[in-house]
């Protein structure tokens, strides 16, 4: 997305901030999923462009799903 809008990007590496979410993911197994929900809204939102889940279902291989 920083490539498409030029929206500037503060990335945290550091150590404790690694640590810090490593133990959110094992603390919540869902946090990573609800996580990726939120990005897309998010994304979703400054592009203005809704995600359709049929489309990308037709993406991904059928041998991933889990269902």
């Amino acid at each position: 997305m920083r490539s498409v809008t030029g929206i500037e990007v503060k990335l945290h590496y550091e150590p404790y901030y690694v640590q810090y979410w490593i133990e959110r993911f094992r603390e919540n197994s869902k946090l990573a999923f609800t996580a990726a929900y939120m990005a897309q809204e998010a994304v979703d939102y400054v592009m203005g462009t809704p995600f359709n889940e049929d489309q990308a279902l037709d993406w991904v291989d059928d041998e991933m799903l889990p269902f």
